[in-house]
């Protein structure tokens, strides 16, 4: 396998986690009833990140993972269990 190829399916994979995450987010903000005004309220956050952030245009830092999961009042676990079994 060529060093292109290996570059080429560690992007698809970067691509597949990002579109879990921001889908498990989306249906945990729907599930707790929170809009995400409302979660920028409470992350202390401007609306314009968390709309980058939903767009997949600001990087998801496992911390972010976290302080989203507290702000929504669910465990970081049940959240990051969530993204690990999407497909």
């Amino acid at each position: 396998m060529g060093i292109k190829r290996r570059q080429s399916d560690a992007s698809s994979e970067e691509r597949r986690w990002k579109r879990a995450i921001i889908a498990c987010l989306t249906a945990s903000l729907e599930d707790a009833d929170v809009r995400k005004n409302d979660l920028a309220v409470r992350l202390g956050w401007t609306p314009r990140q968390v709309y980058n952030l939903f767009q997949g245009r600001k990087t998801v830092r496992v911390v972010d993972l976290i302080l989203i999961a507290k702000a929504l009042r669910v465990s970081p676990e049940l959240l990051f269990g969530r993204i690990i079994r999407w497909r």
